[in-house]
């Protein structure tokens, strides 16, 4: 699941995202952390919001561990890709 469109999915604003929080949880609760990415390789921002109000309302949203964040910001699209940190 790719959220950097969740705005657009569910008709509201993704920063400062305090509508979207719930929706997240309620996604990781179903899928997994490991199973949804904040983007990908293409993306197209409908709503017209700028792609930094679309990241803050990621790094935003308190209520993620870190470990939780890190997979949507990377963790994810990077073990989908096979590719590893270095």
């Amino acid at each position: 699941m790719k959220w950097s469109q969740a705005s657009e999915m569910f008709d509201t604003s993704v920063y400062p995202g305090t509508e979207l929080q719930p929706l997240l949880r309620k996604a990781i609760s179903r899928f997994g952390a490991d199973r949804i990415m904040w983007a990908s390789d293409f993306s197209v921002n409908q709503r017209g919001e700028n792609w930094s109000e679309i990241l803050y309302g990621m790094k935003g949203n308190f209520s993620l561990t870190d470990q939780k964040r890190s997979d949507l910001l990377g963790g994810t699209a990077r073990k989908w890709l096979n590719r590893s940190v270095q």
